[in-house]
């Protein structure tokens, strides 16, 4: 059954969303959400935040995450074409929840030493996305999109540069 109460799978600007972890507090807040997870990609960054920002909102912050991994095995081919599909996905979501974690313990600081090498996985996309908009005439280098995040770099960063410069 469909609950208002709880949202278990939202993001901020420090992966691919919209918003500071502040503003998607705020949001939850304002729609009487009682349980939240911020789970963005691939990062812990901004659980801190979220913590606090759950607080003052009167809300309870359940620590997530959503970890990209890899296709395990290659698809079924009559699956592909069951589903009317040509390939399948090259990775997968897998959200993951840490209730008893808080910010500073020493396992929150493994995970985020172990989610290091995801995001930095995304770097070398992201550099060759610049430099291809750049090689079509638009100028955009790769640092004004990495300062736009202090989790994941991911396309809504590159897109908010692009709208920035018009």
């Amino acid at each position: 059954m469909w609950t208002q109460d709880y949202d278990l799978h939202s993001h901020s600007t420090d992966s691919d969303g919209e918003h500071s972890v502040e503003y998607v507090a705020q949001l939850m807040s304002e729609n009487d959400v009682k349980y939240w997870s911020l789970t963005d990609h691939d990062t812990i960054s901004g659980w801190s935040s979220a913590s606090k920002a759950a607080k003052y909102h009167g809300i309870k912050f359940i620590p997530g995450v959503e970890i990209t991994c890899k296709r395990g095995l290659e698809p079924e081919p009559q699956e592909l074409d069951r589903l009317n599909r040509k390939n399948a996905a090259k990775s997968w979501h897998l959200l993951a929840y840490f209730p008893e974690l808080e910010a500073k313990d020493c396992e929150t600081i493994e995970l985020a030493n172990w989610l290091k090498p995801f995001q930095n996985s995304r770097i070398p996309r992201m550099k060759k996305m610049v430099k291809e908009l750049t090689k079509l005439g638009m100028e955009i280098t790769f640092s004004e999109v990495a300062q736009l995040t202090s989790g994941s770099i991911g396309r809504p960063h590159l897109a908010e540069v692009m709208v920035n410069k018009g």
